[in-house]
């Protein structure tokens, strides 16, 4: 997808698509549960309580979706295949790292998945000259 066209023009034009596939299944329940919320809803008590909600709902999907997909657009252009491919192998032990920010312990299998993933990225590029060389 990167190296057809305006890959930011594909992810503009897929984000599109999903904000309105996904719009029409789970937006109408959501927001309206957001202007009209229940007697319960904690939120809902403080001032402007459904105008923020609805902030940071946009701003989580635009620091979740939009902004990381661009900036690995970017990055696929501008560096080798490989070098991009081990970048992205980083991320389930991002994602571990992340729950153990939030005080989630990772399981046997969590732990032993991302070793696995570390132990082939090493194996992989142990013998490519290329990527020590920076290229």
């Amino acid at each position: 997808m990167a190296s057809g066209g305006n890959s930011l023009d594909n992810l503009c034009i897929a984000v599109a698509v999903g904000w309105l596939v996904q719009s029409l299944f789970l937006g109408v329940p959501a927001v309206s549960h957001v202007i009209h919320p229940k007697s319960d809803a904690t939120w809902a008590l403080a001032p402007g309580g459904p105008w923020k909600l609805l902030a940071l709902l946009f701003v989580i999907s635009l620091m979740a979706s939009f902004i990381p997909y661009a900036v690995e657009q970017i990055t696929l252009r501008r560096t080798t295949s490989g070098a991009f491919s081990v970048m992205q192998s980083i991320n389930p032990a991002m994602a571990v790292a992340v729950g153990l920010a939030f005080g989630e312990i990772p399981d046997t299998g969590e732990v032993i998945g991302v070793a696995l993933v570390i132990c082939a990225v090493i194996v992989t590029f142990s013998g490519d000259a290329s990527l020590a060389k920076g290229k």
